[in-house]
């Protein structure tokens, strides 16, 4: 066995060593350890237990009853839940340890990705053992330690160092074919882990395949020239086809928020984490931190010595020379990995161009850009690493053994002192991680549910006050321990949720599932879906809606815990009841408690005809409200029309003044909160306080349609005819 062999067996067992030392809960407790309990944390190891135990093929039906999801919009990771599924059906106890499975494959992508950023170091050239010290400071510093924290399918740090490898072994130009297909497979393989993981390989792919075609068109072969083109879109192509071919919703967000906003920048990547060992704590970092990439100070100091010395040289050499120079080594990768790195900045569409982005549909598919740095990170480490050893080889020929020595010496103990401090804060962030099995393990429910003579069998899902609601874009309601006892419960019961917490929901299922907290003239046609069974209804805390409150009143209470309540709540509770406020119509109609109404039409349906905002503010009112008596309290309400081609729904700016301009009060209200969803319509509906001759400002925010602005008095009830259908009762429509 050659020493490079050698040394690679003993640097991926080293990796594994220190996965012990940094995580010792985690690799000697993988069953009984959870890194995250709350938000995404606690969802995704939830959807991927919850298959294990009651699903196959690709749907998940944990949430969103009685719809269900496409795994991949679960975060269930198919390539790993799908055949370690199949694998439990011969071995059926294998269901008990999907939290190991989780664990340890996240863990153990860290020795793989050694393992491969080894053998690429040595395709630069580095000595084996210079290779191996590399490889582990590179791996070990990874932005993807923080994805452990929640985001599991985006935890996997060999996801480019594979593929990258598998890219390099093709342009060798030997055994094509072979290379081509691993490539293509392995670009697949981790997109049905996350897409993003596939996403960012194929654009790398792409940013090189060109920079190779323009830097070295003559001299390529062009079968190599080729596939380098093709892997990457075949890939796609591939992943692309799976969803088509699996997926059935058919009106999933085409334009999903985030694309301006959760994007890295040169603070992310070129300046350490406010927690690292260099970093500043009382910085904050952009766009939810998804854009954190920083290379390491080491990195850092190289790559900017060798931006000197390429500006230098160009005013020495020909630009052309210096590009065919690189284009001619391994910094081709460096080159093909700067456009992957702007484009995680958003750049150019920052840059005054972001109406470009409506004529480039499929980049508004990714909301979350900054994830794409991650790429530069390993390219950057990689060139570090390379560079440093050609200067500690120099020094040695010339006799300057000290030197190199120090500088090696140097580097390593800087870089490692940054990851110490990384893992430290890493491990601080997870807290006891052996003290979080009990989530799943306990089964609380379970015993509180047996205490009221009721069996888990007795009810057809669960429904979680305070509602939470989150996936679809245009809704985001979220309340965090309801969350959780929603999980918990479905888990240990084994019955799935209404309430849903995943990403990129069907439009028309999440309007459905909203209805059922719509007011009780609202129609609610998913119950025709339901079972006769009773939901059972847990409850959290005491802070609840109008709404809710109704649904409770109408439930039976069978088990109070304290902060946690269960009842059994019928499906009859959600009945529509328009027979009082017809009859009221035909008998009293009145619109002496309006206060202010604009936008309505005289439609012979309702919620037909919209009005477009002009811009991103626009001006829905602003003066005084007429017929205010000294401080009157009043409802403003105000629908929306949900449209999928917007990233989300407006937003309603209300502002109270003096006469002389001096502002008194300003708040915003979120569409996105409301439940009360008519014909993919929302109604906003929001009690507010205004004193006589005080000026009242409405504006919304963002793009959107709206209808029907009603301002009336609390308590008095307002009924509108609508031409051919049959009235507005305080603006919620009623069928005659």
């Amino acid at each position: 066995m050659s020493a490079q062999k050698k040394t690679g067996i003993i640097v991926f067992a080293l990796a594994i060593l220190l996965l012990f030392v940094f995580f010792p809960a985690v690799m000697l407790h993988p069953n009984c350890s959870m890194f995250s309990i709350e938000g995404d944390g606690i969802k995704n190891y939830f959807s991927f237990l919850y298959y294990l135990r009651n699903d196959a093929g690709l749907h998940f039906t944990g949430m969103n009853y009685p719809y269900g999801e496409h795994l991949s919009f679960a975060d269930g990771q198919p390539a790993l839940a799908v055949p370690f599924r199949h694998l439990a059906l011969l071995f059926p106890q294998l269901k008990q340890y999907g939290i190991a499975l989780i664990n340890l494959s996240a863990m153990l992508s860290f020795p793989i990705a050694v393992l491969y950023m080894y053998k690429i170091l040595l395709v630069y050239r580095v000595q084996h053992v210079f290779a191996a010290v590399g490889a582990l400071l590179i791996v070990f510093l990874s932005p993807q330690l923080f994805r452990l924290q929640s985001h599991y399918g985006l935890s996997y740090a060999f996801f480019f160092p594979l593929v990258w490898y598998c890219s390099i072994k093709l342009n060798e130009g030997k055994k094509i074919v072979k290379w081509s297909t691993l490539t293509i497979l392995a670009i697949v393989f981790l997109g049905l882990l996350h897409f993003y993981l596939a996403a960012l390989n194929a654009m790398f792919l792409l940013s090189f395949a060109l920079l190779k075609t323009m830097l070295q068109f003559k001299k390529t072969n062009w079968q190599q020239l080729l596939a380098n083109w093709l892997v990457p879109v075949s890939a796609l192509a591939l992943l692309q086809l799976f969803m088509f071919v699996t997926d059935a919703a058919t009106d999933r967000p085409p334009h999903p928020w985030g694309f301006f906003y959760a994007i890295a920048d040169w603070t992310t990547v070129f300046l350490p984490h406010p927690t690292d060992l260099f970093g500043n704590a009382s910085r904050t970092l952009p766009g939810f931190a998804e854009g954190f990439a920083y290379i390491g100070l080491i990195p850092v100091l190289v790559l900017f010595f060798l931006l000197i010395r390429f500006t230098w040289n160009l005013f020495r050499l020909r630009w052309s020379f210096l590009i065919q120079q690189s284009a001619d080594k391994q910094s081709v990768y460096l080159l093909a990995a700067i456009p992957v790195l702007l484009f995680s900045m958003c750049i150019p569409f920052i840059w005054g161009l972001e109406k470009l982005v409506d004529y480039l549909s499929f980049l508004r598919q990714f909301r979350v850009l900054g994830r794409f740095a991650w790429v530069f990170y390993y390219v950057a480490g990689v060139e570090t690493v390379a560079y440093l050893y050609r200067y500690f080889r120099l020094y040695r020929q010339h006799q300057l053994k000290r030197t190199a020595f120090v500088l090696v010496t140097l580097s390593l103990l800087i870089w490692s002192a940054e990851i110490y401090t990384r893992i430290h804060e890493v491990n601080k962030r997870f807290g006891n991680t052996s003290l979080n099995h009990h989530v799943f393990t306990d089964e609380r429910f379970l015993r509180q549910l047996s205490e009221t003579g009721h069996y888990a069998s007795d009810f057809q899902a669960i429904l979680s006050f305070p509602f939470f609601h989150q996936g679809s874009e245009q809704f985001s309601i979220e309340h965090g321990p309801s969350q959780f006892n929603a999980m918990q419960a479905a888990f240990q019961l084994n019955i799935p949720v209404v309430n849903v917490m995943m990403s990129r929901t069907s439009l028309q299922q999440s309007c459905n599932v909203l209805q059922l907290l719509s007011d009780t003239l609202i129609d609610k046609p998913i119950t025709q879906l339901f079972t006769k069974k009773p939901l059972l209804l847990i409850t959290s805390g005491t802070s609840f809606s109008e709404q809710e409150k109704v649904l409770i009143q109408k439930a039976q209470l069978l088990k109070d815990a304290g902060d946690t309540k269960l009842y059994l709540l019928p499906i009859e509770a959600f009945a529509v009841k328009t027979a009082e406020v017809k009859q009221r119509y035909t008998s009293v109609q009145t619109d002496t408690a309006i206060v202010l109404q604009k936008f309505f039409s005289q439609e012979q349906q309702p919620l037909t005809t919209f009005q477009t905002t002009t811009g991103d503010q626009t001006i829905l009112f602003d003066g005084t409200l007429p017929g205010i008596h000294s401080t009157d309290t009043l409802e403003l309400s105000l629908w929306a029309k949900i449209d999928l081609q917007q990233e989300s729904l407006p937003v309603l700016q209300f502002q109270r003044s003096k006469q002389d301009g001096t502002v008194l009060q300003q708040e915003d209200y979120f569409f996105k909160l409301q439940t009360n969803v008519y014909r993919q319509c929302v109604l906003l509906k929001q009690q507010i306080v205004v004193a006589a001759n005080e000026r009242v400002t409405l504006r919304l925010s963002g793009k959107g349609s709206f209808s029907n602005l009603l301002i009336r008095k609390k308590g008095a009830d307002v009924f509108q005819p609508i031409n051919g259908f049959g009235f507005y009762f305080n603006n919620i429509p009623v069928k005659l």
